[in-house]
């Protein structure tokens, strides 16, 4: 049975800031007008994930956002959770969550919209499918445990992280086809499909400027021959100075890592799927060889096939389409690469091809996608619609959390900080880096050993 969640605004000219309550009644309380209620559940429901309110006061507003743990942090106080949907259910609507900084404090606005909030100074931060009537009747089973936390395997350190070197591996070739996995068909750990369409997603177009002979997708193994230590090959891109990253060590070990803001996900050498709690590692079903989180909750994977899925909060749903590698940025935002090095973006309902090659990419939260090509070439553009442009400097891997935030590794390990216009030398090295937050405060990374590091700053 579903219960009912009431939005209200306050009422002081130009303050755009809201509360959220679980209450039957509309908030028409002392300086707040009722905006909007909906219906969503308590308590974990196939299908659904876990969206969590804190509240902030001087003045009193409320943030949502997308995590298994409550809202303590960053000045936020935990007031309530529930849990609805990522993807439109019978008889749901969509509710948008705008965020804005300035003028005033950081506040969220709360619509039942179908377009993302974005314009007037709000940025989108995050979307849910929940009913505008209750809803009665109870699953028969529901997913309320999480499998219990355990890591891959156990390395703890606290000095800078090494780089060694370790092979993991992908097969086969693009096809594309469409059905829906449920909690006991996760991806296959390796589908033996002898399908090898000459198309990926949907359709295709002839290649670009393509290298030959690329390195494995991601950084965390590469070929022993590459090791140029250098890393633009101009030097005169090289910064002036060394961030230092504050680096410490994270339980377990895992081949990639992908960091949104509070959502992060891995993947180990086994294939297995893991999902950060804030202390631990969730294991999760499925396997796969890469995993993207996006910083609307949402996640997508990528097997051993080149088959691509899509967690809808208790399983993986099979997505059109064959990648080798996948970066989103939010549920209609999302990039892919293939096995011909073809470029894809998926904008909520269908791929399109993009221009240009590429054996790994990144997407931010702002729509800014950086890539490498086979020849470790790095390019960056504006969004979907923009154009690419040659960045100096060669990468294995690259990650994006913004415009203004951009870290790589190279095929020596080290660790690379974008200055605006020239590259800087971070501090520890690692195989495969994933940056989350603004101004690099939150970057993760996994080694060639395995082991997991990350910086808050």
């Amino acid at each position: 049975m579903t219960t009912r969640y009431a939005v209200g605004e306050h009422n002081a000219p130009n303050s755009h800031r809201v509360i959220v309550a679980q209450t039957n009644e509309n908030v028409n309380w002392s300086g707040w007008s009722h905006r909007l209620h909906f219906f969503a559940y308590d308590h974990q429901y196939p299908g659904t994930v876990r969206f969590v309110v804190g509240e902030a006061h001087n003045p009193d507003r409320h943030m949502m956002e997308r995590n298994d743990i409550d809202f303590n942090r960053d000045g936020w106080s935990h007031r309530l959770h529930f849990y609805a949907f990522l993807h439109p259910q019978p008889g749901t609507v969509r509710f948008v969550v705008g965020e804005a900084a300035s003028p005033g404090p950081h506040r969220m606005m709360l619509s039942q919209r179908d377009s993302d909030h974005n314009g007037d100074g709000w940025r989108h931060r995050l979307h849910f499918y929940a009913y505008l009537q209750p809803q009665f009747g109870s699953p028969s089973h529901q997913p309320h445990h999480q499998p219990p936390h355990h890591a891959p395997h156990h390395h703890h350190h606290h000095h800078d992280p090494h780089h060694h070197h370790h092979h993991d591996h992908h097969h086969h070739h693009p096809h594309h086809d469409h059905h829906h996995h449920h909690p006991h068909h996760p991806p296959p750990h390796h589908a033996p499909h002898h399908h090898h369409p000459h198309h990926p997603p949907p359709h295709h177009a002839p290649p670009h400027h393509a290298p030959h002979n690329p390195p494995p997708f991601g950084g965390a193994s590469f070929p022993s021959g590459l090791s140029q230590p250098g890393f633009p090959s101009t030097s005169t891109n090289f910064g002036s100075y060394t961030p230092s990253l504050n680096w410490s060590s994270v339980q377990g070990n895992l081949t990639k890592v992908s960091v949104a803001g509070y959502n992060i996900w891995g993947v180990n050498r086994s294939e297995e799927i893991f999902r950060w709690n804030g202390f631990s590692w969730d294991k999760l079903p499925g396997a796969a060889v890469h995993v993207s989180a996006g910083y609307d909750g949402s996640a997508w994977c990528v097997n051993r096939s080149d088959e691509v899925f899509r967690w809808n909060g208790a399983s993986w749903d099979k997505m059109p389409g064959a990648l080798t590698g996948v970066s989103v940025s939010t549920a209609n935002n999302v990039w892919g690469v293939n096995r011909n090095q073809e470029i894809w973006h998926w904008d909520g309902h269908s791929w399109s091809k993009v221009d240009g090659r590429a054996v790994q990419i990144s997407v931010g939260e702002d729509g800014t996608v950086w890539c490498v090509n086979a020849a470790q070439e790095v390019f960056s553009r504006a969004n979907r619609h923009g154009n690419w442009s040659l960045v100096p400097g060669k990468l294995t891997c690259v990650s994006v959390h913004n415009a203004n935030t951009i870290v790589g590794n190279n095929a020596a390990g080290e660790v690379w900080i974008w200055g605006g216009n020239q590259w800087n030398k971070g501090s520890g090295s690692t195989t495969y880096i994933s940056t989350g937050a603004f101004g690099n405060t939150h970057i993760w990374g996994v080694n060639s050993a395995g082991e997991i590091w990350k910086h808050h700053g």
